[in-house]
């Protein structure tokens, strides 16, 4: 096997396409379990809207230069704080 460059051209769209795939299941993680949050009242204003912001972004993922990737997995380290924090303080 020798690579050439459509070889690796395509084996990086694939690679995109796989990523944003991701994101758009993780904005749909973030959308969901922000609205079951702010409907059982466990999240102040602020973090519910900033959480609306970041699935806004994992959802628009293709176009935000890499910002979505950035801003789910600060979510996501968010997010496990705050339910390790709450089952400790439980």
């Amino acid at each position: 096997f020798t690579p050439d460059a459509d070889t690796v051209r395509a084996l990086g769209t694939a690679g995109s396409v796989v990523a944003l795939t991701g994101l758009i299941g993780g904005g749909v993680l973030v959308a969901v379990t922000t609205r079951i949050a702010q409907k059982a009242r466990a999240l102040p204003a602020w973090a519910v809207w900033a959480s609306y912001v970041v699935a806004g972004l994992c959802l628009t993922g293709f176009w935000s230069g890499g910002v979505a990737s950035v801003a789910f997995a600060l979510w996501l380290l968010g997010a496990v704080v705050g339910m390790l924090r709450a089952a400790r303080s439980g």
